[in-house]
């Protein structure tokens, strides 16, 4: 296979996924995977590639042409495709396996071992990272250049984003509402810490002052090495999500993602009571989330499309200042179960100079890229 430099100089790849992407997506997975693809194709790709599935020999691949050849950095990026199994250069239907390592610092259990009824499937919080990290200004570039970078989920859970986020590298932050799932994941992330022998410290705090109730937090730095400049962090707070800036500063997020209130199981708000619709939670949370991210942050949201509509959503994505990516209505929906089907809506907090003084005038719609529970 020809090189020059350390570019390959062939224009069509073919991707195999992972035969578990086909147990958790069914007839999905390829549409996904292919939509995942497009929205970090236009920050790493360069906007030019097209993915289709096509059966090789019996067994269905992602078949990618390019305009020119991938560089290494492109193929890192690719590399990191939510479901993807291995990737190969075809040059005259000849296969040629590719690097395809996802960068990890972690080892991948802290996102597998974990079990609950609930759970939203790592496969697909994978994608949802991936996606907000590609609708950032800059943010995809930075996490690849080794740039430290937080991550908000403000209705965490048992914590699947915040492991994912640690996986790659990534300050992890969540707020949550259930007692019972902060305590879980505490002893969850504590207990596989020392399992693998990483070094590291745990802080635990009760917060009372001007609250009606009291709020618990845990703070876990941890590292491989005894340089704690470089260790990471796991944050969260058992509070309502709506109270996200009485614990984060101003501009301080890099990424949000949320795997929003299904209709369900979840609930939403304190005060209100458990909420089964997200709208309600949205109405009042999303001005917040809007302040505690930086500008050009991107914001992946997954919801049941059955308890609210996407227009209804974009709406209110709009009026609280953010600008929502068009990637068409239909790339992300996929069935989970009989009352559940699932969607992910992009979008990005707008650069200052855009929209700082007017947030109702910069929820426009534009072009960013074709872009917890299974």
């Amino acid at each position: 296979m020809r090189r020059s430099g350390s570019i390959l100089a062939v224009p069509r790849y073919a991707l195999l996924l992972r035969a578990s992407a086909n147990r958790v997506y069914g007839e999905s997975a390829f549409d996904l995977a292919i939509a995942e693809l497009e929205a970090l194709g236009r920050r790493a790709l360069g906007g030019t590639g097209r993915a289709v599935r096509t059966a090789i020999a019996g067994v269905d691949y992602l078949v990618l042409d390019v305009a020119e050849p991938l560089s290494d950095g492109a193929l890192e990026v690719v590399a990191n495709l939510s479901g993807l199994h291995a990737v190969f250069a075809v040059e005259d239907d000849r296969f040629l396996p590719l690097p395809a390592a996802p960068r990890r610092v972690l080892d991948e259990d802290i996102v597998t071992i974990q079990r609950y009824a609930g759970k939203t499937n790592e496969a697909f919080t994978h994608l949802l990272v991936n996606v907000a990290l590609a609708a950032g200004d800059g943010t995809l570039a930075r996490w690849m250049a080794g740039d430290r970078l937080r991550l908000l989920d403000p209705v965490c859970g048992r914590g699947t984003t915040l492991n994912r986020a640690a996986l790659h590298g990534i300050d992890a932050f969540g707020i949550e509402l259930d007692r019972a799932d902060v305590a879980a994941y505490d002893t969850f992330v504590t207990t596989w810490l020392q399992d693998k022998r990483l070094k590291h410290t745990v802080e635990r705090a009760t917060l009372r002052k001007g609250r009606p109730s009291a709020v618990h937090r845990f703070t876990v730095t941890y590292g491989r090495t005894k340089d704690t400049g470089s260790h990471r962090i796991i944050d969260v707070v058992h509070d309502d999500c709506r109270a996200a800036r009485d614990h984060h500063k101003a501009r301080s997020i890099d990424v949000l993602v949320a795997d929003l209130p299904y209709g369900v199981q979840h609930g939403s708000t304190a005060d209100r009571g458990l909420t089964r619709g997200p709208e309600a939670l949205l109405d009042d949370v999303l001005p917040v989330w809007r302040d505690v991210v930086r500008p050009g942050a991107g914001v992946a949201l997954a919801w049941n499309r059955r308890t609210l509509p996407r227009p209804r959503l974009e709406e209110l994505m709009t009026a609280a200042g953010f600008t929502v990516a068009d990637i068409g209505d239909e790339r992300f929906v996929h069935r989970v179960d009989r009352s559940i089907t699932r969607d992910v809506l992009v979008a990005a907090r707008p650069m200052a100079q855009e929209s700082d003084s007017s947030p109702s005038s910069s929820g426009t719609r534009r072009n960013m890229g074709r872009g917890d529970q299974d």
